[in-house]
């Protein structure tokens, strides 16, 4: 994968789009919402600092990115917000996922996993290319 250098790590120039570096997990800020929210109410800019600090996400995710999702899954219903007031400071929105935000969770989990499976698969296939006697052969011969 990219890593945010020049050239890629497969060698390639990243100006000539190698292809394996465009497949990031920012496709996957949803699921890292719906997670972090699965495990207690929380804000926006929280939001994103828990995502950095567990990884769910390539980088640190755009912040205007989360909240136009967050308005979005509002108005989808899965989630749902209040204003929060403190005796200092402005008020702020705290969001918490629905029952529906929920079940739509259990969905992208088990997509996840059935990505993940096709992507064992393809390693293991790579693997036994690569490790095949004649592959070994072809490799020694350059």
């Amino acid at each position: 994968m990219c890593d945010g250098k020049k050239a890629c790590s497969c060698g390639q120039d990243m100006l000539k789009e190698c292809g394996c570096h465009t497949q990031r997990t920012s496709k996957f800020l949803m699921p890292a919402i719906l997670i972090l929210l699965a495990k207690g109410q929380s804000y926006g800019y929280h939001l994103r600092d828990d995502m950095k600090k567990q990884e769910l996400q390539d980088g640190v995710p755009d912040q205007a990115a989360i909240y136009r999702l967050l308005r979005q899954m509002e108005l989808n219903g899965t989630v749902k917000s209040q204003w929060a007031t403190k005796s200092s400071g402005p008020a702020r929105r705290s969001y918490q996922i629905t029952p529906k935000g929920r079940k739509l969770l259990s969905a992208w989990a088990q997509s996840i996993e059935e990505r993940r499976e096709r992507l064992g698969r393809l390693l293991a296939a790579y693997r036994e290319v690569t490790s095949s006697p004649s592959r070994k052969a072809a490799v020694r011969e350059k």
